[in-house]
């Protein structure tokens, strides 16, 4: 799930650092300036942390499913039981 957003991360980073480089300042990946490239890095960072968050909270209920369906399991196991 991560491997692409830190792929782009990566990637942006090298651009990031290759842009610094005085031989390449007229160097612009499609029309991108240093700036926007470290604004675009800051935009999939906090992107991560969002979607980090929201896997955490999904997991959390995955987790309260699970034990709530184990908690009910054998009520309605022994309940059919008795309806027979």
């Amino acid at each position: 799930m991560f491997e692409g957003i830190n792929f782009v991360l990566k990637q942006l980073r090298k651009i990031k650092k290759a842009l610094a480089q005085p031989e390449l300042a007229g160097f612009a990946p499609d029309g991108k300036t240093a700036e926007n490239v470290v604004g675009m890095l800051s935009g999939v960072g906090s992107t991560k942390g969002n979607v980090l968050a929201l896997d955490m909270a999904y997991r959390g209920a995955l987790g309260a499913q699970e034990v709530a369906a184990a908690d009910t399991h054998p009520k309605c196991v022994s309940a059919y039981g008795a309806m027979r």
